[in-house]
């Protein structure tokens, strides 16, 4: 006897994954061989942040520096994330969130 558990219905009123929450992670083919490699470009969609990472920790470390920023901005209530695009100027990965 197998009791089958209940899903609770998502709320149609609230989105699964905030907006704000949300990367596009392109990862390059690899220099030799098949596959893909650790390297790559990562962009957060609510911000337009972007940088280049060639390890996974250097990906790791934009999507936590972005998600840090975020959380201050809203614990201070703070304006919203402003993008680095809007100096003209993408990051890289290696190079932090420092005004540029």
């Amino acid at each position: 006897m197998s009791r089958k558990r209940q899903q609770e219905p998502i709320p149609t009123n609230q989105p699964v994954f905030p907006s704000d929450h949300v990367f596009v992670v392109q990862f390059h083919p690899r220099a030799r061989g098949v596959g893909v490699g650790e390297a790559g470009r990562v962009v957060h969609l609510h911000s337009g942040d972007a940088a280049r990472f060639r390890t996974c920790d250097e990906l790791l470390a934009f999507t936590r520096r972005v998600l840090d920023r975020l959380a201050r901005q809203q614990a201070g209530g703070g304006a919203s994330l402003q993008p680095s695009r809007a100096t003209g100027r993408r990051r890289t990965a290696a190079e932090g969130e420092g005004d540029s």
